[in-house]
């Protein structure tokens, strides 16, 4: 035996077996943990920037969306009348509920977000005294007395078609992202940039249909006791039928320049401060 060895025992040997597994650390829960805060802060980042950016061409394709041709010559005299009568705050009228559900994103609370939000959108007083609702509170404490859990959630069924076309929304980005790491020098913020405002306008020439009868069902009157009219559609296909038999088929595209404007900025934006702040963190 060579001098500079030393005899093993058992109980040597045991703990030269155990040592090295005891002293290892669980670093799967640390980046598990560390990556969900990361993505949390990220996203309410993102959701501020994509609001703050895109909320005002919204309203516009709201108001369209929901209006016939007599109300709007176009998204330019539909903006301008909203400023000049409910001052520039108007185009951000429905603010809070999307600022909500973007910072804290889930399927189902979307729902009834968006039902909120489009309610808001559509009240065209300056004063609040003259509205129905006078904020996103209000507008839930109402339908909910009026007509319980349903009339909170009422369009459900129209946002989760809408929402379907989301996957061209997600395949595009990747596919953009992919494309132009592999074919361009661009930095990766640019990338993002790019690859976040083309696949939401990808989304949006798929989906934009859609999402027209989904807002005509969402702002049509709920009635009774609620006093805001008589209800028209009780089926999705109400709606659909409805938009064809008004305006035929371009009516499904009511609105939607303004939507197509906001998209590339709006998502853009959105995805850069995303993935800068995930980068940062």
């Amino acid at each position: 035996m060579p001098p500079s060895s030393a005899p093993v025992t058992a109980a040597g040997a045991q703990a030269a077996a155990i040592t090295p597994v005891a002293v290892l650390d669980p670093p799967s829960k640390k980046a598990s943990s560390a990556h969900d805060y990361k993505g949390f802060v990220a996203g309410v980042f993102s959701g501020v920037a994509k609001l703050t950016v895109g909320h005002p061409f919204d309203t516009v394709k709201v108001r369209m969306q929901t209006t016939d041709a007599t109300r709007f010559r176009g998204p330019l005299q539909c903006a301008m009348q909203t400023i000049s009568q409910e001052g520039f705050r108007g185009l951000y009228k429905g603010a809070t509920p999307p600022l909500l559900g973007w910072m804290f994103m889930d399927s189902i609370l979307m729902g009834s977000l968006n039902h909120i939000k489009a309610r808001l959108q559509i009240q065209y007083a300056a004063r609040k005294s003259d509205r129905l609702y006078s904020g996103p509170i209000d507008c839930l404490t109402k339908i909910y007395r009026h007509h319980g859990v349903r009339g909170v959630f009422h369009g459900l069924s129209a946002t989760l078609i809408f929402r379907s076309f989301f996957f061209c929304w997600w395949s595009s980005y990747d596919i953009f992202s992919r494309w132009m790491r592999d074919h361009t020098s661009m930095s990766t913020p640019a990338i993002n940039f790019w690859a976040g405002g083309l696949s939401a306008q990808v989304f949006w020439l798929t989906s934009y249909p859609s999402d027209l009868v989904k807002q005509r069902i969402m702002t049509d009157p709920l009635g009774k006791g609620l006093g805001d009219g008589e209800r028209r559609f009780y089926r999705w296909t109400d709606a659909v039928k409805t938009v064809y038999k008004e305006s035929g088929l371009k009516g499904y595209w009511r609105g939607f320049l303004p939507c197509f404007l906001r998209a590339f900025p709006a998502n853009a934006m959105a995805l850069l401060v995303w993935e800068g702040v995930m980068r940062t963190l």
